[in-house]
């Protein structure tokens, strides 16, 4: 019997894009992120979306150096949804035998400063999504941790919002033969993480797809819609509307807050 296991960077679950840009000015945040540039983008370059009314440097500072209150504003994002729709599927090939094992999902919180209350919240958000069956916990894995054997060892999903954290400071042990990882499955969104989108070629008319077959023996990159990792106001309001009646700072949760289950 074997276990399948899934490792989610927490900036796939939630759009901390637009809670780094809600820090930044909350209308043009909450005009941004119901646009359909925000959700087609390829590129987070927001001064561009928003005609200058945010400041990319200021952006970029505040998200690389994200922390708890980055996530003051964040809300789950479509993956979550699909995700848990996948997991259900899973699991209903496991009730009629065609898969055997468990599903299990570990949410890396890397590179907030979450206390372990404040993760656990997370966590709990997600469960209320997923399948009873399907174990979820939180662990704090920095790339350099996750070098491709402990990746080979424990997971066969990884997914990054920048797909770049995790590939960038692993590229090297990647290349010897016996450390690739062919059938591992990196899921990321279809963004350019430099800001720049390379130039399209005769013979790379996707520039997406072009990276994808260039790293096929080394990892199974898997580009998703931007609007995978976007938070969607429609699915949010029809969720959130009975049962979310005041915001939480995540560094300022009340004892025993259910706020982030759903």
């Amino acid at each position: 019997m074997s276990n399948h296991r899934a490792l989610i960077d927490i900036d796939m679950v939630l759009d901390s894009r637009y809670g780094t840009l809600k820090l930044i000015d909350e209308q043009v945040a909450d005009e941004l992120v119901s646009s359909e540039a925000y959700r087609r983008r390829a590129t987070d370059n927001f001064d561009e979306m928003t005609g200058g009314r945010i400041d990319l440097q200021e952006y970029k500072d505040l998200y690389a150096a994200r922390t708890g209150d980055n996530l003051y504003f964040a809300r789950h994002t479509e993956f979550v949804y699909h995700f848990a729709k996948d997991l259900r599927g899973g699991v209903a090939k496991m009730d009629r035998g065609v898969l055997t094992g468990q599903f299990m999902v570990d949410i890396n919180i890397w590179p907030y400063d979450l206390s372990d209350q404040e993760a656990d919240n997370v966590v709990k958000g997600l469960r209320h999504h997923f399948p009873i069956s399907c174990e979820t916990n939180w662990v704090n894995l920095s790339p350099e941790t996750l070098s491709p054997q402990y990746v080979e060892k424990s997971y066969e999903l990884l997914a990054y919002y920048n797909h770049e954290d995790w590939l960038g400071p692993n590229t090297e042990a990647l290349l010897p033969p016996e450390n690739r990882l062919p059938t591992t499955v990196l899921m990321t969104p279809m963004i350019a993480s430099s800001g720049k989108i390379p130039e399209l070629t005769k013979i790379a008319k996707d520039p997406f797809a072009a990276r994808a077959a260039t790293l096929v023996k080394f990892i199974a990159l898997q580009y998703l819609q931007p609007s995978m990792v976007c938070t969607n106001p429609a699915i949010l309001q029809q969720i959130y509307s009975s049962r979310l009646t005041e915001l939480v700072r995540l560094g300022h949760l009340p004892p025993d807050s259910t706020v982030l289950e759903g």
